[in-house]
């Protein structure tokens, strides 16, 4: 089923409101049904996302009126959002005229910025900051639109990410540059998604919930515009190494068996043009990292979050040529043994909850092992700031 492009353009209920309502509907099925006009929903996404959770039948209301986007709107305004999450909505919304300029959209999506942030209960000045932080990075609006950063700090954040020396000239909208990761993330400080989607279906996924909330799908797709971003993106002047390191299809799995040569090579070919930066690579289908001609600024990962994959890692790792060979074990799901290591780099990390799974810790002696193991075979180790079984230590106490 299409989601109406305003109704996409709210927020998702939180991991934990929507594990409530999975709850509720399996415990006494789906009490309101979901508004629809045809084949497209009008109302409802949270509750035909927890349907299908709760794996209960999807029933459904048509909405027989001639203004869908103010029945949007209207049916909204009982959303618990706080004035950040209203004024990106506003902006989405907003967008959506301003990028649609065809009649049909001009009668049922296009709203001025005025107008929405009429509709949505906040001053035209937020929404107009709202914008110009979904213009310059999504995925930061995207954590305003769940409550996890304000509009006035993430505009800073903006700011602070878009001058001279870190930014382009040019507008975003006119040539594609990296989306600046967040703070957390300080060992790659970029992420590029020239192909988004992917079809491994890992319950633990993040990316899969966040493609959701901006599309309502996780197909694989292919986007050709962005494969100059490398070259319009100006290195930060800045020598941590994080500030080189980009992330390549954070939002997919690039080498997944449903990946044509064509895009694979596409994405390689720029990583070669593009020597300034560091590429970093991850998969959990090493099998086709075999063969590949790694370019010297490639760093290349693979996923072992269980024992089942360390054998497959270890012996792909042996055949592949690259500056630096990683293995990553976030999630960290069970006890890891690894006979050697043949790789430079090992981060570990936790399950973080999101709306299927909740939150997964592995054992303090797990990580111990696995850090001892790696720290005698000489290969660097990084703990993701997710994982938070590390003991605190404290001084002995001196007797005098």
């Amino acid at each position: 089923m299409k989601i109406h492009p305003v109704t996409a353009c709210y927020p998702m209920m939180s991991d934990d409101e929507m594990a409530e309502l999975v709850a509720d509907i399996k415990g006494r099925g789906l009490v309101y049904p979901v508004t629809v006009q045809g084949d497209t929903l009008l109302d409802g996404r949270n509750r035909m996302e927890a349907c299908r959770l709760a794996g209960v039948e999807l029933r459904t209301v048509e909405y027989v009126g001639n203004d869908p986007v103010g029945f949007i709107l209207s049916t909204n305004k009982r959303r618990n959002l706080d004035a950040s999450q209203r004024a990106i909505v506003a902006a989405r919304i907003a967008n959506l005229g301003a990028h649609r300029p065809s009649k049909e959209s001009a009668s049922n999506e296009a709203v001025s910025q005025p107008s929405a942030a009429e509709a949505l209960g906040v001053s035209r000045s937020s929404v107009q900051r709202a914008a110009a932080v979904l213009n310059a990075d999504p995925e930061l609006a995207e954590k305003v639109a769940q409550g996890e950063v304000s509009v006035a700090k993430a505009e800073k954040i903006v700011r602070e990410t878009s001058r001279p020396e870190t930014r382009p000239a040019s507008k975003p909208s006119e040539k594609p540059t990296f989306n600046r990761t967040n703070e957390n993330i300080d060992w790659a400080w970029w992420s590029w998604n020239p192909i988004t989607g992917c079809k491994q279906g890992c319950k633990y996924c993040y990316a899969r919930e966040i493609a959701r909330r901006f599309t309502g799908h996780f197909r694989p797709e292919f986007h050709e515009d962005r494969l100059t971003a490398p070259a319009n993106t100006l290195i930060p002047k800045n020598e941590v190494i994080g500030a080189r390191c980009v992330f390549v299809c954070s939002m997919a799995d690039l080498f997944g068996e449903w990946v044509s040569e064509k895009w694979i090579n596409a994405v390689l070919n720029e990583v070669q043009n593009n020597p300034q930066w560091i590429f970093i690579f991850l998969t959990k289908n090493p099998r086709r990292l075999v063969g590949v001609e790694w370019p010297s600024n490639a760093w290349v990962g693979i996923t072992v979050d269980i024992q089942a994959r360390v054998k497959p890692a270890i012996e792909i790792f042996k055949k592949i040529k690259a500056t630096v060979k990683f293995v990553s074990c976030e999630p960290f799901l069970e006890r890891l043994t690894f006979p050697s290591m043949p790789f430079d780099w090992i981060l570990m990390g936790a399950q973080s909850q999101t709306a299927v799974v909740p939150e997964f810790q592995p054992e303090w002696k797990w990580v111990h092992e696995l850090e001892k193991q790696a720290r005698e075979n000489g290969v660097a180790v990084f703990m993701k700031p997710n994982l938070t079984v590390r003991p605190k230590e404290y001084p002995k106490k001196v007797e005098k």
